[in-house]
This record gives C-alpha cells, structure tokens and sequence, in this order.
C-alpha cells in the first residue's frame, strides 16, 4: 500500500509540474499516469482502509483546482507579469507594496466593508422580521416567501441592468414616474450622485439577497421547541420577552451563517456595481468596491453604464 502511496504522490507532483511548464499533451499524459497509480492505491487500500477510494478522488480535485491555483497564484504574484507567457520579471514582495500604498485599494476596502456592516444590519433586523411574521403562516406565506426569495435566483447581471433601466438618467423609469406624480424635487441623477448611488447600490444588493437569510432565519425558527416558547409564557414572559430570551438565543447558529455568507457575498461583490456603475467606480471612485479594482488591473476600464 505504501509504495503506491508515494508512487501516486510521486505522480501528482509530475502532473503539477507539468501543468506549469508544459502543454496539454505531456499534462494529459501525466494526468492519466496519476489516475492509474491512484486507482491501484486506492483498490489495494479500501480492504484496510476503506475510506481511501471515497476520499481521494475529492482530495486530489481539491488539491488541483484549488490549492494549487492558490499557491500558484500567489508565485506569480511576486512577478512583475504582463499576463503572457511564464513570468521572468521577479520583484518579490514589490506588488504587495505597491497594494498597501495605494488609496484606491483602501478606498475600495472601505467601500466593502460598509457594504457588508450595511447588509449585515439589514438582513438581521428586515430579514429576521419577515422570517418571524412568515413563521406564524399568514394566508398565502407560501406566496410571499417564494417572492421574497425570487430575486436571489435572478441572475446577478440581469439585477444589475434592471435596477440601471430603473434609476438611469436617460433611460430610467424613476424620474418619469416621480415627474408624473408631480414630485420633482425628488427627481436626482440617481447613478451620478457622489453620496446617493453607493446607498442605491446597498439597496440593490438588499433586494437581492434579502430572500436567503428569511429563508436560514425560518429553518433555525422551525428547530426552536415549542415546549420552551410555551413554559416561558406560563412563567409569564410576553411574546417580546420570549423571543428575546428563547428564541433568539437558539437562533445563534442561524445567526453565524447568515453573518459568514453576508460577509463573503459584500467583499466578492462584482456584478452589480460593475453593471450598475461602471468598472472605474463611478461617480468618481465612490462605488469603487475591490472587485472592480481587481478588475481595471487586469483588463483596464470598460463600462456598460447609459448616460
């Protein structure tokens, strides 16, 4: 078993290498000599380790297509690389300086950061509000629930183009329907404001996950023993006290995933401020988020913003 244990690492490595310095054919050929010698290693192992075949063929994707990009990324990244070819150009730590000095990086940053402390906030207060009237199965709850989590299904470009038909200068419906209602002091360059359009872009992103954590709210609520709920009445807590002290604390679960996805959703954050906005953060830099940052680096500037 050992043997083809350290012949199948012997392999990976290869397949590794290979995919760095090498094209398809040879990359192909040591990806099938991996495969076999990891096929042997796991048929000689599953009769004292039976976990092994189950295992592996996850563990050796997982190596491959995440950690291996990882570390390679980060090699590159002490290259000063045009984005062809293998980097020669060594600088070291240069472009993690050349990050850390940056305004736009840390305007960027901070762009991010209010989105998720914005989100955050809103999710646990509107979010858990609607999973708590939803919980208590009004007429029709089905019907509201499937609409509140609709958007979460939209594509997120698609989101980003709607609300831009919505609140475009030229080509929006925000301003024609405020001058209708003959309400024109409220009418504004919705997508050109310095202040305004980073709060739109905050309300969009709202509308479009508002859904999922009603829906994480509402299975944490139906996990809440109803015995626990009914003594703390008798005892004689209102409904506002036996949801502050039952209630919410055995939501806490619920509670930490909601605050992990809102986090990685608001600093992954793309599509809808590119759309939205444009990849130069427009209007000037104040919807820069690090995506788009990320972005202008690598591709330069490029827009779908209508004036």
């Amino acid at each position: 078993v050992w043997p083809l244990a350290a012949l199948s690492v012997l392999a990976f490595v290869v397949l590794l290498v290979s995919v760095v310095v090498s094209g398809p054919p040879i990359t192909w050929a040591a990806a099938l000599a991996y495969a076999a010698c990891a096929a042997l290693f796991a048929g000689a192992s599953a009769r004292r380790y039976p976990f092994v075949p189950f295992i592996l063929p996850a563990f050796s994707l997982y190596l491959l297509f995440v950690l291996f990009p990882t570390f390679e990324a980060f090699r590159v990244s002490l290259y000063q690389w045009s984005g062809y070819g293998e980097p020669t150009d060594f600088v070291g730590l240069a472009n993690f300086a050349s990050i850390l000095t940056s305004f736009t990086f840390y305007r960027a940053a901070f762009h991010n950061a209010i989105l998720f402390v914005s989100i955050f906030i809103l999710q646990n207060t509107i979010g858990l509000s609607l999973a708590v009237a939803l919980h208590g199965r009004p007429r029709f709850f089905e019907v509201y629930r499937a609409a509140i989590f609709l958007p979460g299904i939209v594509s997120l470009v698609a989101t980003g183009l709607i609300w831009q038909v919505i609140f475009g200068s030229n080509i929006g419906l925000l301003s024609p329907l405020l001058q209708y209602l003959h309400l024109d002091f409220l009418i504004r360059d919705w997508l050109g404001d310095d202040t305004l359009t980073f709060w739109l872009l905050v309300l969009v992103q709202f509308w479009q996950w508002m859904g999922l954590p009603m829906v994480i709210y509402l299975a944490g609520l139906q996990n809440v023993p109803d015995d626990l709920v009914s003594a703390a009445k008798i005892d004689g807590a209102s409904d506002v006290q036996a949801f502050r002290y039952v209630t919410f604390p055995l939501l806490a679960p619920a509670f930490t995933v909601v605050t992990g996805l809102s986090f990685i959703t608001m600093f992954r954050v793309f599509d809808i401020p590119f759309v939205m906005a444009g990849s130069s953060g427009a209007p000037d830099g104040t919807t820069d988020v690090l995506g788009l940052v990320l972005y202008r680096d690598a591709f330069g500037l490029g827009t779908t913003v209508q004036t």
